[in-house]
């Protein structure tokens, strides 16, 4: 017999419904397909929390922008634990960045400092822009 688990015991209080988040990721794809309109962007999920936001991103592009593509980038600052070591790990295929307006995507933000280090590593690798 297979003991099973309520995802909700966890959860302490809900700070937005699911509907509200589809919202804002809807009105944030229509917001992104307008800034990046004729510029081809590479959207960059920063794995793995960031996967799911930026499907669901890319999905709602309204209009979708011609040439947009999808890299991954893998980072991570906390290695087994779950508090930040202060180092950043970060591994992504540089050319595809090359001259690209590079959109990046993340699930949460804690201390900003492995987003601060993917965004500085995406410019040197010659990004034509990052946001």
């Amino acid at each position: 017999m297979s003991a099973t688990y309520d995802v909700n015991q966890d959860i302490g209080e809900v700070l937005f419904t699911e509907e509200q988040i589809k919202s804002k990721i809807k009105e944030m794809g229509r917001a992104v397909a307008k800034d990046f309109v004729d510029k081809a962007p590479v959207v960059m999920p920063i794995l793995k929390g960031g996967f799911t936001v930026a499907a669901d991103l890319v999905r709602s592009l309204d209009p979708v922008p011609k040439g947009v593509i999808v890299e991954f980038v893998a980072a991570s600052s906390y290695g087994a634990g779950t508090e930040t070591s202060g180092t950043v790990k970060v591994s992504f295929d540089a050319s595809v960045v090359k001259d690209r307006h590079v959109l990046l995507v993340d699930d949460l933000v804690d201390s900003g400092l492995t987003l601060s280090e993917v965004h500085r590593l995406v410019q040197e690798a010659g990004a034509a822009s990052v946001k």
